[in-house]
């Protein structure tokens, strides 16, 4: 059974590990109260031991490809880069405006 889950702003179906009362679940239950989120396998051992928690392990989740991106999305970030180059364009001019451009100068 796989289910949603969004971090880092991004969502990918992942499969459901549950732990009820100190235990795995086999199968997964298909609700939980809580969700936590596993970097370490140290972590484990810190979960409580009451109620239904959804276990969602880093290495799992990395390991499933980013969904692709919609045109939307797509669109955004062309309309934020060309933003960014002409801010980057007005920087330089300025900077350029402001410097001393003697032809004569040596230096």
């Amino acid at each position: 059974m796989k289910a949603p889950y969004t971090i880092f702003g991004k969502t990918k179906d992942i499969t459901v590990v549950t732990y009820t009362n100190g235990k795995l679940d086999t199968p997964p239950k298909a609700s939980w109260d809580k969700e936590k989120w596993i970097e370490r396998e140290e972590e484990w051992y810190g979960l409580p031991n009451k109620g239904t928690v959804r276990v969602i392990e880093r290495k799992a989740w990395l390991r499933i490809p980013d969904p692709p991106d919609t045109p939307e999305q797509i669109a955004e970030y062309k309309a934020y880069a060309k933003k960014r180059r002409h801010e980057e364009y007005e920087r330089l001019k300025l900077e350029f405006e402001n410097e001393d451009h003697d032809p004569m100068a040596m230096g």
